[in-house]
């Protein structure tokens, strides 16, 4: 025979207090491994003999920072993005006079009738 499992039915709010207890436990278990790869990272600064791999550990670095040779493709992705929502921004705006115009002829129209 095949057992049933129980099927939980929640129902009302959900408990306040289950859910900080949660988000805390979740934080500090963030803040253990941050901590955890910061140690490591100096670790391995620290230990590092060959350049080739402490240059290799700078490079990712600089990626994520805003210096070095990968700024410049951010940059270029950011000027892109920066255009694309100028012209969205154009567009809704030309949208929303078409939109005025409507309403406006609209209202004319209810006057008449």
């Amino acid at each position: 025979m095949l057992e049933q499992t129980p099927v939980l039915v929640v129902t009302g709010k959900p408990d306040k207090n289950v859910y900080d207890a949660e988000q805390d436990k979740i934080k500090t278990e963030i803040d253990s491994l941050q901590v955890k790869l910061v140690k490591r990272s100096v670790l391995c600064f620290d230990t590092c003999v060959h350049t080739s791999h402490q240059s290799s550990l700078r490079d990712k670095i600089s990626l994520a920072t805003k210096s070095g040779p990968g700024n410049d493709r951010r940059n270029t992705l950011r000027a892109e993005l920066d255009s694309i929502r100028e012209q969205q921004s154009n567009i809704k705006a030309s949208r929303g006079k078409i939109i005025d115009q409507v309403k406006a002829i609209q209202d004319g129209i209810q006057k008449k009738v």
